[in-house]
């Protein structure tokens, strides 16, 4: 038996983004923001990187399939937020 305490609700806890054998990665475009970009925006860890980083205009697209950490037929990648111009706010 684990006794509760308050603290244990500060703690960044992982147990929930393990990925299990047979696991399908199909999060819904809620989820996508909610979750991961939410998260990792916030500059949290999680135990298992399911989405990569990557700059995706520097690659074609027959190469993101080997660069993605997982996915059959869909990938999903953070893309870096390029500007139009170095002082401006437009995004390229």
């Amino acid at each position: 038996m684990s006794s509760h305490n308050d603290d244990d609700d500060d703690k960044d806890n992982h147990d929930h983004d393990m990925v299990m054998p047979g696991f399908r990665f199909h999060p819904t475009e809620e989820e996508l923001i909610e979750f991961y970009l939410r998260r990792k925006v916030e500059g949290k860890r999680f135990n298992v990187e399911l989405i990569t980083f990557l700059d995706l205009y520097r690659y074609d697209p027959w190469e993101l399939p080997a660069l993605a950490a997982i996915g059959e037929k869909e990938w999903f990648f953070y893309v870096p937020r390029d500007r139009k111009y170095r002082n401006g706010d437009r995004p390229n």
